[in-house]
């Protein structure tokens, strides 16, 4: 097997998507659901095997206008220090790290949060979706 085939079956890259509806200002670690889940509740997406969170990508449906608006990824509800900031006049934001930065364990829960000061804005109205992109190790299925 080519080096290149092997390196994207071995290490396959993956996204998990997490979304939430009338982003609130004042928010502190607020939860955004699993993609296919009615809910924050069922604390995010189960990893099957180790691995690394290399990147985030946060999409708006409008632009953010006033305030600070960022979202990171969680292992095990820890909250990592990867931070996409949506810029003012902005719908989009990404941030990315390199493998072996954020790791985590097979078994391990993935989710995602946000945080919003007292000026974001608009306060109510910003609905979200946010790609986690994870590097797993050394699969061999």
């Amino acid at each position: 097997m080519p080096m290149r085939e092997k390196a994207a079956t071995e290490k396959p890259l993956v996204t998990f998507t997490y979304y939430a509806a009338n982003l609130a200002k004042s928010t502190s670690n607020g939860s955004l659901a699993h993609s296919g889940t009615s809910t924050d509740a069922v604390n995010g997406a189960v990893m099957p095997w180790s691995g690394s969170v290399v990147g985030i990508a946060v999409s708006l449906n409008a632009n953010k206008t006033a305030g600070t608006l960022s979202f990171s990824p969680t292992i095990n509800g820890v909250v990592t220090t990867m931070q996409a900031s949506v810029a003012n006049s902005a719908s989009v934001a990404r941030a990315t790290a390199p493998v072996g930065r954020h790791r985590f364990a097979a078994g391990a829960r993935l989710g995602c949060v946000y945080n919003s000061n007292g000026s974001m804005a608009p306060d109510g109205s910003l609905d979200v979706a946010v790609e986690v992109y994870v590097q797993f190790d050394g699969v061999k299925v």
